[in-house]
């Protein structure tokens, strides 16, 4: 895990530091990002069968729509460099939150089979390029990693009052969007993806089993200001 993060910080330096700069070129300074991040696709689990724990359960697919709604505040704070006139090198961190639904995740014993996952929580670095001028509109693209926290699931089987499903995973990421600059504050809208997750180990084995995608889209809308 620590060479995946080293490897992932290598990439974002080489981003930032490799790219050749006019001449006099100065850091444009910090910027910032306060976003609301709703999930808009990417399937959170798919489906199958099996006994767990004596009982017959029955998983229905399910997408990030479905489970991960609630409360999605996104920051961001970073660093950009003028590389030519109007384009920009930028770098920066992010930490992340979407809060968790309570669902119908399938059937037990004939029974609907209710859970709530664990907040889909995260932080990652990401480096990228912004092209327009310092007012008007402007485009964005990014690339960069993302580790999500552990996500547990609790539902309403015996046995089963909180069980493991996805571990911490570190999942490459990425996104491209548009904004509107007013100067020193704008308004950006992106797609971000974010890549699939990985079974916990521990989880049931319907579970693991499930437990085969987490890959996930969403919709950051921001108020972006040190532009």
């Amino acid at each position: 895990m620590v060479r995946r993060h080293t490897i992932g910080v290598a990439v974002l330096a080489a981003l930032l530091f490799a790219t050749p700069r006019p001449a006099g070129a100065q850091p444009i300074g910090l910027f910032a990002k306060i976003a609301f991040d709703p999930s808009i696709g990417g399937t959170m689990h798919t489906s199958g069968s099996g006994i767990v724990n004596g009982a017959a359960l029955s998983v229905s697919e399910q997408s990030w729509t479905d489970t991960h709604t609630q409360q999605s505040p996104l920051f961001v704070a970073g660093i950009g460099f003028t590389v030519a006139p109007g384009a920009s090198a930028l770098v920066g961190f992010e930490y992340g939150r979407a809060g968790a639904d309570t669902t119908t995740m399938g059937s037990a014993a004939g029974q609907d089979l209710r859970a709530e996952f664990d907040p889909y929580q995260y932080w990652g670095l990401e480096g990228g390029f912004r092209a327009g001028g310092r007012t008007g509109p402007y485009g964005t693209a990014m690339i960069g990693f993302r580790h999500v926290n552990e996500i547990r699931v609790t539902t309403n089987v015996p046995g089963l009052a909180k069980a493991d499903f996805y571990k911490a995973s570190t999942v490459p990421s990425f996104g491209f969007g548009a904004g509107y600059s007013f100067g020193i504050v704008a308004v950006e809208v992106m797609a971000q993806y974010a890549g699939g997750l990985t079974a916990s180990k521990g989880a049931p084995a319907l579970f693991q089993t499930v437990a085969n995608d987490g890959a996930r889209w969403s919709l950051p809308i921001s108020l972006v200001v040190g532009f």
